[in-house]
């Protein structure tokens, strides 16, 4: 299963997914401006009828820059097998300037190249 995937436009994409207008994914609304992956993978979680909260999640993730390779090792915690597709591996030198990002960015880059690193002996399978 991928939940990171994304299609190309297309009528048979389309048809491909025709099935899933039975899912409901609930919303879950951030609680704050930094939690807005955390509240991604509670809707894809919920989708899944995992009971799962925001805070839970919240609790679970030891920072608050949030890059979507901690998301991965969250949700493996949950889901088994799932495909994150990336245009990248490992933490982007541009993001350092962002705001988000800056404050924490040295540490953030050592984090996050590791759990790219650690990925595949994780069984969280990355492609770019």
């Amino acid at each position: 299963m991928s939940l990171f995937c994304c299609g190309t436009s297309g009528e048979s994409d389309y048809n491909d997914y025709m099935e899933f207008d039975q899912h409901v994914v609930p919303h879950v609304m951030q609680n704050t401006n930094w939690d807005c992956g955390l509240a991604s993978a509670a809707m894809v979680l919920r989708g899944m009828n995992v009971d799962i909260s925001l805070d839970d999640l919240a609790k679970q993730c030891a920072v608050e820059s949030v890059w979507t390779i901690d998301l991965c090792f969250l949700l493996r915690t949950y889901v088994q097998d799932f495909t994150y597709y990336t245009s990248y591996f490992g933490s982007r030198k541009e993001y350092q300037d962002d705001h988000f990002y800056q404050d924490g960015f040295d540490q953030d880059e050592i984090r996050v190249n590791r759990l790219f690193s650690i990925a595949k002996s994780s069984s969280i399978h990355v492609f770019a």
